[in-house]
């Protein structure tokens, strides 16, 4: 019984220094966990483009069955749905370019990270444009 009177007796609580000692330990740990997501928070919004790009390649087939033509711009393509892909805020609209009519079409869309390239769409082949990532029916 003597035991536990005597731990009792000791110091209880922190002290003001230790608990800012944890405070500021606590502080570090998270600033380098924000910096740490911020590439990720890139890739993941540059993902979700590439994403984007690869819908609006298939509203654009569908407007193709139903029209027999791609649309001149993508203001037509807003019956099917553009901004639903897109979103409506400009500047997220302005990283999206789109030249077509007729019988073909590219679309692209600017990164903001290292995920420039092309890619193989259907019997199209590989494209390549001067977008970070884009496709074509040609």
């Amino acid at each position: 019984m003597n035991f536990f009177k005597e731990i009792k007796s000791g110091r209880e609580g922190f002290t003001l220094i230790e608990m800012l000692v944890v405070v500021g330990i606590i502080g570090v740990l998270a600033s380098l966990v924000l910096v740490g997501l911020g590439p990720s928070r890139t890739a993941s919004r540059d993902v979700k483009r590439i994403s984007n790009v690869n819908q609006l390649r298939n509203l654009l087939e569908v407007y193709y069955l139903k029209n027999s033509k791609y649309p001149d711009s993508l203001s037509e393509a807003t019956l099917l749905g553009y901004n639903k892909v897109v979103g409506t805020e400009k500047t997220e609209q302005e990283r999206y370019g789109y030249t077509g009519g007729g019988s073909s079409y590219t679309i692209g869309v600017n990164t903001e990270g290292d995920q420039k390239g092309s890619v193989t769409t259907g019997e199209a082949g590989i494209v390549k444009c001067e977008t970070d990532y884009c496709v074509s029916s040609d």
